[in-house]
């Protein structure tokens, strides 16, 4: 689960620099687009590696 919230959040780094390169070339489109896709994706990606990393714990405390 670490891993997959470290590749949403990866992906969405990308997805945002081209956003960004999108917005400085031809303007804004669509406003409040990029800032609510930006935090969406960032933060999900986050809580992706915070639970990964909290089921991790978890796990090796039950195990024991």
């Amino acid at each position: 689960m670490i891993y997959l919230g470290m590749f949403i959040f990866g992906l969405s780094i990308i997805y945002i620099i081209y956003l960004l390169i999108g917005i400085l070339m031809n303007g804004i489109n669509h406003p409040g687009y990029f800032t609510t896709i930006a935090a969406v994706l960032l933060l999900g990606g986050i809580q992706l590696m915070s639970i990964g990393s909290l089921a991790n714990i978890l796990g090796e405390f039950i195990t024991k």
